[in-house]
């Protein structure tokens, strides 16, 4: 059986989660849990870190600015914010907090889905474009063959 991406989703809205909780689902994820506040969202990323965080800015509780800024340094999720309010304060706060996608609200539960497919395929080029700059160790030998020449006699 493969594994699917597991998600997390922190948003106000109860309905919203329901509608972004099935339509994830039906793209092929898991959704490992639900939060419509910023303290319940802060708990469950204690208890399991999903690979991707759906975070609507303005919570209860805690804001998701509040929440980002509770992720551990290492091995973050991917973080896709949704905020009805887009300044330029909250923009770099939420880049700088280390969201890596902020997408206006109101939006489509499925339009949200796509965009975590786009987040989660930059990722896996970003990774596959730094393992194809990496040369392997045919390449280096051959590369410094070309470099040292070959003598006439072996050719």
């Amino acid at each position: 059986m493969e594994k699917r991406t597991t998600v997390l989703i922190a948003d106000g809205s109860e309905d919203f989660c329901a509608q972004l909780s099935a339509a994830l689902q039906n793209g092929g994820y898991q959704v490992i849990g639900t939060a419509i506040d910023g303290n319940s969202a802060i708990e469950q990323l204690k208890a399991v870190l999903p690979e991707v965080l759906v975070l609507d800015l303005m919570l209860p509780k805690a804001d998701g600015l509040a929440v980002l800024n509770s992720l551990p340094r290492e091995k973050r999720p991917r973080v896709l914010l949704l905020s009805a309010l887009a300044t330029d304060y909250v923009a770099s706060a939420a880049a700088a907090a280390g969201a890596d996608y902020l997408m206006l609200k109101p939006c489509r539960a499925q339009t949200v889905a796509i965009r975590v497919g786009e987040i989660l395929g930059a990722q896996r080029s970003a990774a596959k474009k730094r393992q194809s700059q990496e040369p392997d160790i045919e390449t280096l030998v051959t590369n410094v063959i070309h470099e040292i020449g070959v003598p006439a006699h072996i050719k």
